[in-house]
């Protein structure tokens, strides 16, 4: 029985390829580079690096929205810190420090805005766990960073094809306070890339 529609079903897979080709899936992946803002350079001394994301788009257009999970990492770099006033009411000589480096583990949902034809506007929250990895860190340096942490995002996202767009987005978490205890330290950078849907 199969050898008699196997002509059949050949000849629909054939012409259903075009299709296949021409539209995208729900499921996209990007590859972004990133610039922190001096919030970010605060915390790590440096401001680049770069993030890697995979998302799903619900395919319901009564209430669109994307699902994903990212990591953000940003390499060390020395910065200059204010140790504020001593016991006399004294400005104290500035620490100069190296890092940490800064590794964030990123849950995401974010709802989409059509803006026009090809350019959308995803806007949502997240959960992140951050990573610092700093030779200050045996010596109680960044064990303030701890549990979970919110944080806020807006992607905008041209689909220059069905399959590839560029993306720009913007990222703000909450990393919590310094290691002196006075300052909360929370890191945000712009990023752009592309994105591609499977």
């Amino acid at each position: 029985m199969f050898r008699t529609f196997r002509p059949s079903l050949l000849a629909l897979t054939a012409g259903c390829l075009p299709i296949f080709a021409q539209e995208a899936g729900a499921f996209s992946a990007s590859l972004n580079l990133a610039n922190g803002t001096a919030a970010l350079k605060e915390v790590t001394g440096a401001s680049t690096g770069f993030t890697l994301d995979g998302a799903w788009d619900s395919p319901a257009q009564a209430l669109p929205f994307r699902v994903g999970l990212s990591v953000s990492t940003f390499s060390d770099g020395t910065h200059t810190r204010g140790l504020g006033l001593d016991a006399n009411g004294d400005p104290q000589a500035d620490l100069t420090l190296k890092g940490p480096a800064l590794t964030t583990y990123q849950a995401y949902g974010a709802m989409r805005f059509d803006l026009a034809k090809d350019l959308r506007l995803y806007f949502g929250l997240s959960a992140n766990r951050h990573h610092l990895a700093s030779d200050l860190l045996d010596q109680g340096g960044g064990q303030y960073v701890r549990g979970t942490k919110i944080g806020t995002r807006a992607d905008l996202e041209y689909r220059a094809t069905p399959h590839l767009s560029v993306v720009g987005a913007f990222q703000w978490v909450e990393l919590g306070p310094g290691p002196s205890g006075s300052q909360f330290l929370n890191p945000s950078w712009f990023q752009a890339g592309i994105r591609y849907a499977f």
